[in-house]
């Protein structure tokens, strides 16, 4: 997921559809994973830590006024 962020924020001026997509995503994202992260051993909300570890800075960047909705703040 982190590469699907950093893939699409990775464009020349990444606005309003790059922010949209990462909203559309993410959210699927964390709740389709969710049912299949604990069956091998890993913790959801250490993953969700993670991921915003790679992202946070990217996503605030091109996204500021949807970053806390996008990072599951």
């Amino acid at each position: 997921m982190a590469h699907f962020v950093e893939t699409t924020l990775s464009v020349e001026k990444p606005g309003t559809t790059e922010c949209i997509n990462l909203l559309k995503a993410l959210p699927v994202h964390r709740s389709s994973l969710g049912g299949f992260i604990t069956d091998v051993g890993e913790d959801v909300a250490a993953y969700d830590r993670r991921l915003n570890d790679r992202i946070e800075a990217k996503v605030r960047s091109a996204c500021p006024d949807t970053a806390a909705v996008i990072l599951g703040a």
